[in-house]
Formats: C-alpha cells, structure tokens, sequence
C-alpha cells in the first residue's frame, strides 16, 4: 500500500484537520484499504458479478389508465390558454 498523502487529501476535500484527526483519518483510511485489498484477493473464479445477492425481479403494477382526463379539463385550470396551448408570461427579453 502505498502512502497516503493526508495533506493532499485533505486540501482536496476543503477539510481542515488537527494532527490528532488526521492521524485518525489516516488510520481510518488504512484499515479501509486493508479491507478492500483482502476482498480484492478473494478467489472468486468465474462467478458472474450481481448487484444483489438474491434473484430478485422489480414488481410492477401493470400500466392501466384509471382516469378518463381530457386536455380541456386540464387547461380550464389554467390562468390563461387558448387553441389546446397553455399562454405563458414571455421570459427573454428580445433586445
């Protein structure tokens, strides 16, 4: 492993640390990279990777139109719409 460059990491991420939080950090990022290095040397063979270790399928409900709604329903709530189109505030200046 090699060192870790807490003053570098630290500038990186805006963090201002104590010598005592960064020894702990440093600590922390050890034991973190020990950890990943012995998942890294599991012998997995040719196990396919899977983002869940159940066989699990999403549930969907089937896509069914409950409610009859219509555009003039819509646009009769609407401050302001004219021939099936919604009338909005213009918002760019055109000079």
């Amino acid at each position: 492993m090699s060192e870790i460059n807490m003053e570098k990491l630290t500038r990186l991420a805006h963090l201002q640390l104590s010598d005592a939080e960064q020894t702990a950090a440093r600590a922390d990022l050890e034991a973190i990279i020990g950890m990943i290095d012995t998942f890294n040397a599991a012998e997995v063979g040719d196990t396919a990777p899977m983002s869940h270790p159940l066989d699990l399928h999403a549930r969907l409900r089937a896509d069914i139109a409950t409610a009859d709604i219509t555009r003039e329903t819509y646009q009769a709530l609407a401050p302001s719409a004219e021939n099936g189109l919604y009338l909005v505030p213009q918002v760019i200046d055109s000079e």
